[in-house]
């Protein structure tokens, strides 16, 4: 009588460690479809914030583009690091020739304010060209 109830015992014992090891696996594959789901989630963010970057730096005045990239390049030219420093400069005129600021905002209309950035664009690829850079 005692030996059936220990087998009796001892096969419910073995059924609550299978119902627990299944358990186990269930909440270890929730867990996993879980990450996984938040790794997509985060590439998805990732993805609407880089997509954010770009718009909000598509939508910046065209001119604010300009002078950032002008600035950029002057420093470039200026830095001591830069091993392709040209052996011929630009003059002064020229130099302030593709230095010169817009009409102030209130007085320029959005045609006036892309034909400047135009004729800055096409100041920086002059000045990039005396200096003997490359163009991609």
């Amino acid at each position: 009588d005692l030996e059936a109830r220990l087998q009796s015992l001892q096969q419910d014992n073995a059924q609550l460690h299978a119902a627990l090891a299944t358990q186990s696996t269930k909440q270890a594959d929730a867990r996993a479809k879980l990450k996984f789901e938040n790794q997509c989630l985060q590439a998805r963010v990732n993805s609407l914030q880089r997509q954010l970057l770009d718009t909000s730096i598509c939508d910046m005045d065209i001119s604010m583009q300009d002078e950032v990239c002008i600035e950029l390049t002057q420093r470039e030219l200026e830095s001591p690091s830069n091993p392709s420093k040209p052996t011929t400069t630009i003059s002064p005129e020229e130099h302030k020739a593709s230095n010169k600021q817009p009409a102030p905002l209130g007085a320029a209309s959005r045609w006036n304010q892309q034909v400047f950035a135009y004729r800055e664009r096409g100041n920086l690829m002059a000045q990039r060209q005396l200096n003997g850079e490359v163009f991609l």
